[in-house]
């Protein structure tokens, strides 16, 4: 549906062809504004009107049991879950990214340069929950048994019109053509890399986590970019 809150958003043609590269996923389905699955290609057209505020999209990520980006959804205001989440991503050398939702909440993201195990992500995703002591989020992929006939869930993507932006860590919205271009994109050794070194505490983890982060840290833009698009 049109977003009524907003004017039609000009939209640059560098930020529609990195943001449909960034969270690509299946090509022959997509999710409507209604909730419904909708059969047919995903074109370029359908990023754009999400883009300028026209036309929600829905994007499931998974394709042949593997994921060029993921998402773990909170529908909390607080932002320090979601900050947790971040850190938690950041201490095993992997940078993500948060963005409002449209439940405003958030959601935090990951992205990768090729189409990595959808089971191993999800993995992952899980174990950085639990080391943060976050629950209640949703992560999509929802994959965690290998050759799962499901789809693995949609996922709502972010800046649709001048709603859902990523923010910094202060929740100041940043330039769309800016946080997209300093997003950084992990391959499946990094995955494993980060999964070892979570599994050798895994057993250890406290009880119960602080999920308040120290002051300076850039949970959505950070200069620790190892891969810039």
């Amino acid at each position: 549906m049109p977003n009524n809150n907003t004017s039609k958003v000009r939209i640059p043609e560098k930020l529609a062809d990195i943001f449909s590269s960034l969270f690509a996923g299946r090509n022959d389905m997509r999710v409507a504004a209604s909730g419904n699955m909708v059969l047919g290609p995903v074109t370029a057209a359908n990023y754009l009107d999400h883009l300028e505020g026209m036309a929600p999209l829905g994007i499931i990520p998974i394709v042949n049991n593997g994921c060029r980006f993921c998402a773990i959804g909170l529908d909390q205001k607080d932002k320090q879950e979601s900050l947790a989440i971040c850190q938690g991503f950041q201490d095993v050398a992997i940078n993500s990214y948060r963005a409002k939702s449209k439940a405003d909440g958030h959601q935090v993201f990951v992205f990768f340069n090729e189409l990595v195990d959808a089971g191993s992500v999800y993995k992952l995703c899980e174990l950085i929950l639990e080391k943060m002591g976050v629950q209640g989020a949703v992560v999509r992929p929802l994959r965690s048994i290998p050759g799962d006939m499901g789809h693995g869930g949609h996922v709502d993507l972010p800046l649709f019109g001048r709603e859902r932006q990523f923010v910094d860590p202060d929740e100041t919205p940043i330039p769309p053509l800016k946080a997209l271009k300093l997003i950084s994109r992990y391959d499946g050794k990094d995955i494993d890399n980060a999964l070892a070194q979570l599994e050798e505490y895994h057993d250890v983890l406290p009880v119960e986590v602080n999920t308040g982060m120290p002051g300076g840290i850039a949970a959505a833009v950070s200069s620790a970019d190892k891969r810039i698009i």
